[in-house]
This record gives structure tokens, sequence and C-alpha cells, in this order.
């Protein structure tokens, strides 16, 4: 056999295991074999065909003799190809089968007139109920107390934060540890002392900022895990997937609106509101009951951002009139 026939069988064999055609691949292999005896590069997909085709022990044979001549990184397909056919087969778990195919036609899984335990119908009843057991929530719904709970304590929480903002005692603005509050606007920044600017630039850089900026994929976040529907299965992946989106489109339509606020500064704000509305109905494919629920996700959530930074610049001795 000549250089030439050889590769023009070689490249058959090839194709034919890539074609899962193990039988008809081993038949040529076995042609290279004859005319070019103990050669790796043959006797490899050699052992691999043997292998699917269920012959483990001549396939293992083959490995150990190749194992004897080259080091084992190099034979690394064929052993984890043999491992893989040597694992046993676990066994069925003990579901009874025309039991779960009842199960699964309750929930209009399969055809009410094809209830039989065949071998496919209770594949797919197992797969069923393996899915359902790895998803509560989305057979069992919202959980109604959990959200109240949490909405009850968030209030509780809001309201002991904010009783610095309407008790004073003596006319002047409240105080932390009977120090006087630093205001700060647009015209007396340039006058506050070095030291207290910084103190306040740091506040915004470390504290507020990074509030405001988690904060911004809350409403949609509240929205899409109300109906389990967030996009992975991580709720933290899936709130800085969701941070990455709504920031782009919070910059994009302020950038816009921004613009158009030059020349029509009445309806700039009120198409900001409806533009974010709209991309989020597009990119989300929430419909507009969904999108009403995360308009009211939005208003509650910025309700409760400004009295939340008033107390917490105030904590720090900072009082800004805006908020």
């Amino acid at each position: 056999m000549d250089a030439h026939e050889s590769e023009r069988l070689f490249k058959m064999a090839d194709e034919l295991y890539r074609a899962e055609r193990y039988a008809d691949a081993l038949e040529v292999l076995d042609r290279l074999d004859i005319a070019f005896p103990n050669t790796k590069n043959i006797l490899m997909p050699r052992a691999m065909c043997l292998v699917h085709l269920g012959q483990l022990e001549p396939g293992r044979a083959i490995y150990e003799h190749l194992a004897a001549q080259y080091p084992p990184e190099r034979l690394t397909k064929l052993r984890k190809l043999l491992e893989k056919a040597s694992r046993p087969v676990p066994p069925p778990p003990p579901i009874d089968a025309l039991d779960a195919v009842l199960n699964v036609n309750a929930r209009g899984g399969l055809d009410d007139a094809r209830i039989t335990a065949t071998p496919q119908a209770v594949k797919d009843a197992r797969m069923a109920a393996s899915e359902e057991r790895a998803s509560p929530r989305a057979t069992e719904g919202p959980n109604w107390g959990k959200w109240v709970a949490i909405g009850g304590a968030v209030v509780v929480l809001l309201a002991f934060l904010s009783l610095p903002l309407f008790i004073e005692s003596d006319g002047s603005a409240p105080s932390r540890e009977g120090r006087q509050l630093t205001q700060i606007t647009g015209e007396n920044i340039e006058d506050l002392p070095e030291a207290e600017l910084m103190r306040f630039m740091m506040v915004m850089i470390f504290v507020i900022f990074p509030l405001a900026l988690l904060s911004i994929p809350l409403p949609i976040f509240l929205t899409l895990y109300f109906f389990s529907e967030l996009p992975k299965e991580s709720v933290l992946l899936s709130y800085l997937i969701l941070l990455g989106y709504m920031f782009v489109i919070y910059f994009v339509c302020g950038l816009v609106f921004g613009c158009l606020g030059m020349f029509l500064p009445a309806g700039a704000g009120f198409g900001y509101l409806i533009a974010v509305l709209l991309i989020v109905n597009q990119i989300f494919e929430l419909g507009w009951p969904r999108t009403l629920i995360f308009a009211g996700f939005t208003i509650v959530s910025h309700l409760i951002q400004w009295p939340l930074f008033s107390v917490i610049l105030r904590m720090f001795s900072f009082e800004v009139p805006m908020w």
C-alpha cells in the first residue's frame, strides 16, 4: 500500500468515525493496521471504534499496549472514552411508571389518549418531575407572605431613618452629636473649607453614588423576580445583568432628553419616562400590565431614595436642600 492510498483510507476512516459509522470505520482501520502494524495513529482510532461498538476488552488491550510506549497525556482522549464506557449505569429512581405518566397528563404534558407506561413516556415524566423540583417558583407562584414581610420591614426602617428630617428641637437644622449641619448648595460649594469639601466628595463618591448605581436595576429586577422570569438562575448574576441593561437605557434616554430639554423643557421629563417604559417593554417583552408594574416599582424606588440619601448625608453632617 503506497502513501497516497494510505492517506485516502485514513481520511475515509476519519469521515466514517465523525459520522458515527464506527463499524465501517473499523473495517478501514483494520486494513491500515495490517499494512502499518503497531502505528499509534491507527491503533488509537481502532480502539475508540471498538469502545463505541461495546467491545471494551479489545479496546482496553490496545490502550494498555499504547500506554507502555507513550506518555499518558497523549492517550487522554482514549482513556476518558474508556472510563465513560466502563462507568456503571445508575439504577432508575423508584418512580411508578404509570403514576408518573398520569401525573404528567394531569398537568397537560401528554395526550390523554396515550396514557401508557412506555420507556419514552416514563423518561418524559421523570424529566418533567425533575424540572418541576428544580424550579418550584414556576408552579407555586409568588410568596405573598415574604413580600409583605419585606415591605413592612422596609417601611419601618425608612420611617425610623427619616425621623431626623421632621424633628427639630430648637428650630435650627438637625445635627448629629451636637454638630451643626453643613449646607451644600450650588452657590456656597466653592466657599467651603477644603477639608469639608473633600469630606463631602468622599461621602458622595463612596456612599451615595454606589447606592444610587445599585438601585438602578431594582424596579426591573423586582418585576422579573415577581413573575419568575429572571435572565439567569443566579439572583446576583441576574441583578448584575439587569444593572448593565438599565444603566445603558437610562444613560441613552438621559442624553437624548437632556438635549431635548433645552428646546422643550416642559415635555422632556414626561418624554423621558415614556421612552424608558417603551424600551424596557420592548427589551424584556413585559407586556403593558407588567410594564405598569415596573413603572410602579420605579416610582416607589425614587420616593424611597430621596429621604434615604438625605438621612445618610445628615449622618455625615451634610444637608443638601434638594434632598
